[in-house]
């Protein structure tokens, strides 16, 4: 069960590499979400990642997922067991240029994330959008303040330039305080550009961040990681039955030819090794030299124990650069 390491001057977290994604866990309800918390813990799965707006953003979202999060802890007792992410200062729906990095706005998300998270603290707590308009010495100085209460142990920044994070761990460091201990950004081996994914606030992995994080030493939790089952749905259907919004997100005109070359090479590795595309793309990020987390989303349980596979499957750094073309 491969895991790294993401930590600060006080605490340390062992993160599965295979992360259970939470983004529609709260719609499914408990009869549906708890046999998938289940059996990713029975599978070896330690890290749960949610957000304050998963299932709680759009007009038509049923329950919050953290609070399905928090009622299964209730109910399993395993709270302990769990490395446990989730992600504040989102903007409100429908007003994505609305900065929310005050400190009265993460006070309140935090206090309403351990709420419904029946839990005191949270292992790892990530900023969800940046507003670079912000200071980032009044940033720091709150999620220490969490930190010195206990309330968060580790955190990072999602969706957040490389250049902005250096930023915020100079501060820190200048005055002796915990800085970012990891990043959360889109990655995957399919291309794609926040104009693609239609959200100029999210933030792709791209050769020159990767270099970067890896010069300091940063780790990174990819979020997704097998880019919407783009590799899959292509192996399972082919490209003209593929969801539209797949489409134009990983095969616009711009991304179309590269990500089906490395969809041609996804296939001769998912043969030769005899597991499936998903596992080969999760593969992918998990043997990086950086060190990676893959954060899944799985609407069926076959799929999670599919994902699952990648856990203690390596490819080698050869076949990885050649996934690239490289």
């Amino acid at each position: 069960m491969k895991r790294f390491l993401i930590q600060n001057e006080k605490h340390e977290l062992q993160v599965s590499k295979v992360i259970f994604g939470t983004t529609y866990l709260g719609n499914m309800g408990e009869k549906e979400a708890f046999p998938q918390l289940d059996r990713y813990f029975e599978l070896g799965g330690r890290c749960i990642d949610t957000a304050r707006i998963y299932s709680n953003f759009e007009p038509d979202d049923r329950r919050p997922s953290e609070e399905v999060i928090g009622a299964w802890f209730q109910s399993t007792g395993l709270r302990k067991e769990i490395v446990l992410s989730t992600k504040g200062a989102h903007p409100p729906f429908g007003k994505m240029d609305q900065s929310r990095l005050g400190r009265d706005d993460l006070c309140f998300d935090l206090e309403q994330s351990l709420n419904a998270l029946k839990t005191d603290y949270i292992d790892l707590y990530w900023l969800h959008r940046d507003d670079v308009n912000v200071p980032v010495e009044g940033i720091v100085d709150t999620l220490n303040d969490f930190a010195r209460q206990g309330m968060v142990r580790c955190f990072g920044a999602s969706n957040w330039s490389v250049e902005r994070l250096l930023e915020a761990n100079s501060y820190a460091e200048k005055s002796g305080q915990l800085g970012f201990s990891a990043s959360q950004i889109q990655w995957s081996l399919a291309l794609c550009t926040p104009q693609s994914l239609g959200d100029p606030t999210l933030v792709c992995m791209t050769d020159e961040t990767r270099r970067a994080y890896l010069e300091h030493g940063i780790p990174v939790m990819a979020y997704n990681a097998q880019a919407k089952g783009l590799f899959s749905k292509l192996a399972q259907c082919g490209e003209e039955d593929l969801p539209q919004k797949v489409k134009k997100r990983f095969l616009c005109p711009e991304l179309r030819q590269e990500n089906l070359a490395r969809f041609h090479r996804v296939m001769e590795l998912s043969k030769q090794y005899g597991v499936s595309p998903a596992v080969i793309t999760l593969a992918f990020l998990t043997g990086q030299k950086l060190p990676t987390g893959t954060i899944i989303g799985c609407s069926k349980i076959s799929q999670l124990e599919d994902s699952m596979m990648a856990q203690d499957f390596q490819l080698k750094p050869e076949e990885i650069r050649w996934l690239e073309g490289k």
